[in-house]
C-alpha cells in the first residue's frame, strides 16, 4: 500500500498542498512585507517531502523574523535552539516549489527532524525513528553521517564547547542568574521544573559531565 494512503482524516495537514495552501494565506496577511526565510521542522516537513505514513495537526516553524500574522493563522514559532537540530540542519533544507511575495519557504531535511525525534526522545518519538527508518523515509547510513563530526577538535576546545552548552541549558531551562556552584539549590530547581518541562531532567545527566560538585552529591 502506497504511504501517502495510511491517513485516518483527523490530521489537518496531511497533503503537501494543505500546507502550502496555510502558507498562501499568511503571505496574504503579510502584505508586501519584507522577506522571511520559514523553515518548516517537526512532522510537516515529512509532508512536505512527501514522505509521510499519517498528516500532522499543526505546522511547526522557525522565522528568520517574528510576525504576529503565524500565530493569527495557527503557526507554532519557535526557536531554532528549541530543537536539537545539527549545526548545519539548514545546508540541507529544500525551498518548496511555490513561490511567495513574503515567504521563503524551505523544509528541514527528514534526517534532520529524525535527530529532533532523538533529542526528545518521548515514547512516541521512539515510535517515529523506528518507522522513519522501517520505511525509509531517512537512511540509517546518511544519519551515521551526519553523526560523525567532519572536524576532530582538541579536547580541551571540546570539553569547553560542551560546559558552555551544559550551562546554556541550565540557564534556558532553570532562570538566568542561577548560582550553579549551589549544587543542592539547583538541583531543587530542576526538580521543580521538570514537572512542567521534561527537558529539565536532562540536566542530572549533563551537569556531572561538567561539573564534578554534582557528581559528588548524587553519589551521597
Amino acid at each position: 500500500m502506497d504511504r501517502l494512503d495510511l491517513f485516518d482524516g483527523n490530521d489537518p495537514f496531511a497533503t503537501q498542498e494543505s500546507i502550502l495552501q496555510l502558507f498562501e494565506e499568511v503571505d496574504k496577511d503579510l502584505k508586501g512585507q519584507p522577506l522571511i526565510d520559514v523553515y518548516v521542522v517537526g512532522y510537516s516537513a515529512i509532508v512536505l517531502a512527501r514522505k509521510n505514513n499519517r498528516g500532522s495537526n499543526d505546522v511547526d516553524i522557525i522565522p528568520s523574523r517574528f510576525s504576529r500574522v503565524f500565530s493569527d493563522h495557527g503557526l507554532e514559532v519557535f526557536d531554532e535552539h528549541y530543537f536539537y537540530l545539527p549545526t548545519d540542519y539548514k545546508s540541507r533544507a529544500r525551498e518548496v516549489d511555490k513561490k511567495y511575495e513574503s515567504l521563503r519557504v524551505k523544509y528541514v531535511d527528514a534526517h534532520d527532524i529524525w535527530f529532533t525525534k532523538l533529542g526528545a526522545f518521548r515514547n512516541k518519538d521512539k515510535v517515529d525513528m523506528i518507522q522513519m527508518i522501517k520505511e525509509s523515509v531517512v537512511d540509517a547510513n546518511v544519519l551515521i553521517d551526519i553523526m560523525i563530526p567532519k572536524t576532530v577538535l582538541p579536547e580541551e576546545v571540546y570539553e569547553a564547547a560542551f560546559k558552555q552548552y551544559v550551562l546554556g541549558l541550565v540557564e534556558k531551562w532553570l532562570g538566568s542568574g542561577i548560582d550553579v556552584s549551589q549544587t543542592s539549590t539547583v538541583l531543587k530547581k530542576i526538580e521543580d521544573v521538570s514537572t512542567e518541562n521534561y527537558r529539565a531532567s536532562y540536566l542530572k545527566y549533563l551537569l556531572p559531565l561538567v561539573d564534578t560538585s554534582f557528581l559528588e552529591v548524587s553519589s551521597r
